[in-house]
């Protein structure tokens, strides 16, 4: 018996050493960058051809979140995101992490994407979740009011839903945005993401360069990105928030739209 108790014993220390601690610690640190007063508005950055640097420029006192590889835009602009978000593996092997050395940018980073980033790098990676994925593929045909999982407790992990704005807009709330303005978010994609009829086919984000690294991702989902982008809108809505799309051209159907020019008149923001 005082054997077995010992087992028992060293068993608990075990789960409370690997498991147990782990979590409070990684709870701990991503508390530690949560927002401690809400802000008014915060601005997620998507990176198709309609972004304009002057536009980020007039928005650059507000927290912003920025993904992928709006690195390339830098050369031409001193605006940098508050934040920087990676959830797909794909484009994580390609990013080139020298501009978030040293930076005063919080990398924010899903855990399939964690093998790439650089040892030295000082990332907060949060665990992934692909309840969405899993309703998908059972419920193949979704009816217009479906509504994704969406993550209010990054602690928790964070919600997977077919485009990183979707990451970027639980991570908007959880820092405290209470409401969240979207750039550059044209959803304009038809197949093999080259962009629909009527558009520059080579021209799907913001700068050549962009396009060329985007060859050989995952074929776009517009219809599920409506459904993650509108179960956010109402995440938002329920919450007393809201999500408006000021993008300068967009199909984006899910989220009500608002001028860029409209938005910077009314908010106080400075610049033409």
């Amino acid at each position: 018996m005082p054997v077995f108790k010992g087992y028992l014993e060293r068993l608990k220390q075990l789960v409370r050493e690997r498991y147990f601690f782990p979590m409070i610690r990684r709870r701990q640190r991503i508390e530690s960058f949560r927002a401690v007063e809400t802000q008014e508005f915060g601005v997620i950055v998507g990176n198709g051809p309609s972004l304009r640097i002057a536009d980020l420029e007039r928005v650059s006192h507000l927290p912003s979140f920025g993904c992928n590889h709006i690195a390339l835009i830098f050369q031409h602009s001193t605006w940098r995101p508050t934040y920087y978000v990676l959830a797909d593996p794909k484009v994580a092997a390609r990013v080139n992490f020298d501009w978030l050395m040293g930076g005063h940018t919080t990398v924010v980073a899903t855990s399939t994407c964690a093998p790439f980033l650089p040892s030295k790098l000082n990332a907060i990676v949060v665990r992934e979740r692909f309840t969405n994925a899993r309703f998908a593929s059972l419920a193949p045909n979704l009816a217009a009011n479906d509504r994704f999982a969406f993550s209010t407790d990054l602690a928790d992990g964070i919600e997977a839903g077919w485009t990183t704005s979707f990451t970027s807009l639980q991570l908007a709330m959880w820092v405290g945005c209470r409401n969240v303005l979207l750039i550059g978010v044209d959803h304009n994609y038809g197949p093999h993401g080259l962009a629909r009829a009527g558009e520059n086919a080579q021209q799907t984000h913001f700068s050549d360069a962009y396009s060329k690294l985007a060859t050989g991702m995952d074929e776009p989902r517009l219809d599920l990105t409506e459904i993650a982008f509108r179960s956010a809108y109402s995440h938002y809505r329920e919450r007393g928030g809201t999500v408006v799309n000021g993008s300068r051209k967009t199909s984006l159907q899910s989220i009500p739209r608002c001028e860029f020019d409209d938005f910077v008149r009314n908010h106080g923001v400075s610049g033409k």
